[in-house]
């Protein structure tokens, strides 16, 4: 399936079928909940600060829309690049909260000048996206940690019920990008974020029971880890639930980026192939295979031409299909 869209993300799906019933999809767009908001007086020196179904147990005089400020997003409703995975996260500025071990879930402090600021980013399992966010005076540091240790928040989304909710996204939006195929019922997910000028972290999502429960494989810039991560619009193929290729041209290179795993998107390898001149990058390269096996990458160059690689081996070996 594929679906012409114009928007700052990606979303290609290798997959059979996804099971959206029990994922708490909230249908359609409601933008910042109007939830009221209170503030309680728990003590002489605390208030309990409410909103949103988030709750903070905050210095007495830290006001809501003040030093707190907290908004609620119904998840279908946003820019789409805030469903992908938080990762990797800056870990020097990460709180010790045992939920920064989810990748829908950050909590950072910063200390800027005289300024102590908190960030706090979820995605919760019924597809809401809260944002809080704290400002105080960096001689109140000590009690913005304090108050951080209160912080109540909804369950936050497992990896499963988020590569649900971006698929649902993907169905009920238009402007998204999809395509689909399956393999041994073991199916990928691949997402990718914002760009920023030549570079765009993707995020690989892997089911092996066909498509109920999904985990984060691979992701861009990790360390000494071989994974695509220029902007461009890759195109993903798996021929058994162990082989298969990511292919990418972009509009900053010549070459066309060949990633090849065999062990189901854990690890990859890469091979730059050269383009007789620059490809199209607004036109995602194709794959397909024969019956025996052979595979078959086709370009399109900014020419207009069509201009084809073909391999024998599954990938390993490839020559211009003249």
């Amino acid at each position: 399936m594929r679906v012409p869209r114009n928007r700052p993300w990606r979303l290609w799906a290798v997959t059979t079928a996804l099971f959206l019933s029990g994922c708490g999809v909230a249908g359609g767009s409601t933008g910042p909940s109007s939830a009221a908001v209170s503030n309680h007086a728990e003590s002489p020196a605390t208030s309990l600060l409410q909103a949103h179904g988030i709750s903070i147990r905050v210095p007495k005089g830290w006001q809501l829309g003040k030093q707190v400020r907290v908004s609620k997003t119904d998840a279908m409703g946003l820019s789409s690049g805030l469903l992908v995975p938080q990762v990797p996260k800056n870990t020097a500025a990460l709180t010790r909260d045992p939920r920064n071990q989810s990748p829908y879930f950050t909590e950072t402090i910063a200390s800027v000048n005289q300024t102590a600021s908190a960030q706090v980013y979820e995605l919760s399992a019924q597809g809401y996206y809260y944002n809080i966010q704290v400002n105080v005076p960096r001689s109140a540091l000590a009690s913005l940690r304090r108050a951080l240790r209160t912080l109540s928040l909804p369950p936050i989304a497992t990896v499963s019920q988020a590569v649900h909710l971006m698929y649902h996204r993907a169905t009920l939006q238009a402007s998204l990008w999809m395509a689909s195929a399956d393999t041994e019922n073991t199916n990928w997910v691949l997402a990718g974020a914002s760009p920023a000028t030549v570079q765009e972290p993707f995020y690989l999502f892997r089911s092996t029971d066909g498509g109920t429960r999904w985990s984060l494989i691979n992701y861009s810039f990790q360390t000494d880890q071989v994974f695509p991560d220029l902007a461009g619009d890759p195109t993903m193929i798996f021929w058994t639930a162990t082989q298969g290729l990511i292919v990418e041209v972009t509009g900053f290179s010549h070459n066309v980026w060949v990633y090849r795993t065999n062990d189901g998107g854990t690890t990859w390898s890469l091979q730059k192939l050269a383009c007789p001149s620059q490809p199209n990058a607004e036109k995602p390269p194709q794959i397909s295979q024969t019956v025996n096996g052979t595979l078959t990458i086709t370009v399109t160059l900014n020419s207009g031409t069509n201009y084809q690689l073909t391999s024998h081996d599954r990938g390993q070996t490839w020559t211009e299909l003249g």
